[in-house]
């Protein structure tokens, strides 16, 4: 399908968002490196529709490839991001239980008393490698 003579990164935008939307995540990064090809850069808008794309067909390494794309490209990455990627790697029945169980880790890590250093280094680690504020960063 031609974009025809109106390529510009909203025409791309709703392409993508749509095909990955129908499940065609190949067709989504097709659609994706040719408006790359033809100049237009990927906003944070762009990768998010391919991530649920990926996250609903269970393509987790395509999903991993787009969240280092995103990273490399300056885009912030938000929980909502992360978490499309982990259902991706993981699918929805196993997702829910891994969502609870991580939320959980991360809060023990924020307040424990018996690794307070450890903890402020590995919450630090992952603001700074994913480019967000966890809760006990905010707190420091």
């Amino acid at each position: 399908q031609e974009l025809g003579q109106r390529r510009n990164l909203e025409t791309y935008n709703t392409y993508i968002e749509e095909v990955a939307n129908m499940g065609r995540v190949s067709k989504a990064a097709y659609l994706f490196f040719d408006m790359r090809r033809q100049g237009f850069a990927p906003d944070e808008y762009t990768y998010r529709s391919i991530l649920r794309g990926c996250s609903k067909n269970k393509e987790g390494i395509q999903a991993l490839r787009f969240l280092d794309d995103m990273r490399t490209d300056g885009c912030r990455i938000s929980w909502t991001d992360k978490c499309m990627v982990l259902k991706a790697i993981v699918g929805e029945d196993n997702f829910r239980s891994l969502q609870y169980d991580l939320g959980r880790i991360l809060d023990y890590a924020a307040r424990s008393s018996e690794l307070p250093e450890y903890s402020l280094r590995v919450m630090t680690e992952f603001d700074r490698q994913y480019r967000l504020k966890t809760r006990s960063s905010m707190k420091a």
